[in-house]
């Protein structure tokens, strides 16, 4: 599989915001994670169709990441600040401590967590 149980619950809360009618296609999703590989973190756009804005602390640009959607960890008090992403996904495994406390502190709510991270809405 290429989720795991954990990641799979991180997209049915997704999805359950897509069934409520609050997250479409075309809502922009800030994910946050130490990689954006597959194998590191879940797998957004790919399995519930999110346009996934992704911040790492490996923001590679290359031919199999052409799109300008990966941006280093550096981009993200810009990001946060703009208030354009109604929602962020959260993988903390070796990102700095105090993530979590930024997204908070720029108005994001949890409206989801579990051993693998944590989806917000934006209050």
């Amino acid at each position: 599989m290429v989720a795991d149980a954990p990641r799979r619950e991180i997209l049915d809360a997704l999805r359950a915001e897509i069934d409520a009618g609050r997250l479409r296609h075309d809502s922009p999703v800030l994910h946050l994670a130490r990689s954006f590989q597959q194998w590191v973190a879940t797998p957004l756009g790919v399995f519930d169709g999110v346009d996934e804005t992704f911040v790492s602390l490996d923001p590679e640009v290359s031919h199999q990441t052409v799109g300008g959607r990966l941006y280093g960890l550096d981009q993200l008090p810009g990001f946060l600040s703009t208030r354009h992403f109604p929602y962020l996904v959260l993988e903390p495994d070796g990102l700095p401590d105090d993530i979590r406390d930024q997204a908070l502190a720029a108005g994001y709510e949890p409206i989801f967590a579990n051993s693998q991270g944590e989806v917000f809405r934006l209050r």
